[in-house]
């Protein structure tokens, strides 16, 4: 059985770090009169300690209980006598990390900062257990650093810390592989050359400095030996206990693969747009001919058709494809798409058998949208030109219900009008929103289906 440990006169039994050393029943700095000039007792509720205050007095738990509160939360207790809280302060200087708060009727040594030096010579055991205490947070810090970078490099994810001048402190092995660079050439250097647009990089540590952080930004980076690379970033600001400013954390992943993907989506697009309106005229007009058939030749049925008939079942079957084909293009108001649409209806349906040799969208303000062939300024209207043309007279009266007959100015047609079957494309309670415009070769029209202006101008589709 050993013999408990007897204290020499004149030493204070102090407690290492938050939680003090076993101590017998008697604090043994209990008779020591010279250090009741340092004591004060709290009750219970006061608060010895506030968070953020510039106080650096050293405190030395006597007896009682002691809350720890750290942005109005309890982090911890203390209750062993001879245990050390405000050190920090107190050795170096720094604004309290934390309230301490009485739980209950306590007493405690205060040793004030003005006397430090006074007091390591007084009370060496003082000096020497402040010393123990710092060296074993030291350790056990150094310790669990060492344990986060390793953590850190089994990570997948590129991490990295700087500081506020976005000086490289650490980074993982995944940092190391992502962003082509050692961390021997990084070591405290500036993160800022890593990336491509330096600009919208530092547009994006403003964002983090204002909000504190900012999740999944993707930005192109300088990796040796690539031609793009692009990382989506998440970083943090780092602040110390009291609440300072400290840094930065950043976490990347590369995300070069999905931008690749992105853009093999938009080429595979640009080709299959067109691939898919022409299926959409296609079924369009697939689907009219079996809602309506197209009535056979006259010289194949008993009861002559009027040619007529021919060339209005053609109309309509032709602007039923038309419409569900330039939907899409239509509700995105896409000037690059409806052309398209109008193009792949030309090479499916042949319009020149029903005398249309071009065709024109417009919107509700008769804008035009859309143009097939293409022309130019000089051949006739260009994207964005108004319409133009004079109504014929022979115009139904609610033209929103009928196809309508307009007598036009062309440059292909010199001497001549040309004549323009304007079709509702869209129409909502308000009126129509766009317009499908076929240019009609009447010559061809009057001797192939025996159709005058002015019949056209009667017919209802």
């Amino acid at each position: 059985m050993t013999e408990p440990e007897t204290i020499p006169q004149g030493t204070i039994k102090l407690g290492c770090g938050d939680t003090a050393l076993p101590t017998s029943p008697t604090p043994p700095f209990a008779d020591q009169e010279e250090l009741k000039q340092f004591e004060l007792i709290f009750s219970e509720g006061e608060m010895i300690c506030k968070e953020g205050d510039d106080a650096r007095d050293l405190y030395l738990l006597v007896e009682g209980q002691l809350d720890i509160i750290k942005r109005g939360k309890k982090i911890t207790e203390i209750n062993e006598p001879g245990a050390f809280f405000g050190e920090l302060s107190f050795l170096l200087g720094t604004k309290r990390i934390a309230s301490v708060v009485a739980a209950k009727a306590t007493t405690v040594l205060r040793f004030p900062c003005t006397e430090k030096d006074a007091l390591r010579r007084k009370y060496p055991d003082l000096a020497q257990r402040l010393n123990s205490l710092l060296a074993q947070r030291l350790h056990d810090t150094t310790t669990m650093a060492q344990g986060f970078r390793d953590l850190c490099d089994l990570m997948p994810d590129a991490a990295m810390i700087t500081d506020p001048d976005l000086r490289v402190i650490s980074w993982n092995r995944a940092a190391e592989n992502l962003y082509g660079r050692s961390w021997e050439l990084m070591r405290g250097k500036s993160i800022i050359e890593i990336y491509d647009n330096q600009a919208a990089f530092l547009q994006f540590m403003d964002e983090v400095t204002t909000h504190k952080a900012v999740a999944e930004k993707t930005l192109k980076i300088n990796r040796p030996g690539e031609d793009w690379f692009f990382v989506s970033t998440s970083a943090k600001q780092l602040e110390d206990p009291g609440g300072d400013f400290q840094g930065y954390l950043l976490v990347s992943r590369d995300t070069t693969h999905l931008r690749k993907l992105e853009q093999k989506n938009r080429q595979i697009t640009s080709w299959l747009a067109p691939l898919i309106v022409l299926l959409c005229l296609v079924t369009g007009g697939l689907l009219w001919r079996t809602i309506r058939p197209t009535p056979q030749p006259p010289s194949q049925v008993s009861t002559p058709i009027p040619l007529a008939t021919h060339f209005i079942d053609g109309i309509q079957g032709d602007t039923a494809a038309l419409r569900l084909a330039l939907r899409p293009a239509l509700a995105q108001r896409s000037t690059n798409l409806i052309p398209s649409v109008l193009a792949a209806y030309a090479n499916a349906f042949q319009p020149d058998r029903l005398g249309i040799s071009g065709l024109l969208v417009l919107n509700a303000d008769r804008l035009t949208l859309g143009i097939y062939p293409p022309t130019t300024n000089t051949k006739g209207p260009a994207l964005g030109d108004t319409y133009e043309g004079e109504l014929f007279a022979g115009t139904p009266d609610s033209p929103e219900d009928h196809p309508v007959i307009y007598l036009v100015s062309r440059p292909d047609l010199p001497g001549r009008q040309g004549v323009d079957l304007l079709v509702p494309l869209e129409k909502t309670a308000s009126g129509v929103k766009s317009w499908l415009a076929y240019r009609l070769e009447m010559p061809f029209i009057e001797t192939t289906f025996n159709l005058s202006l002015k019949d056209l101008a009667e017919i209802k589709l």
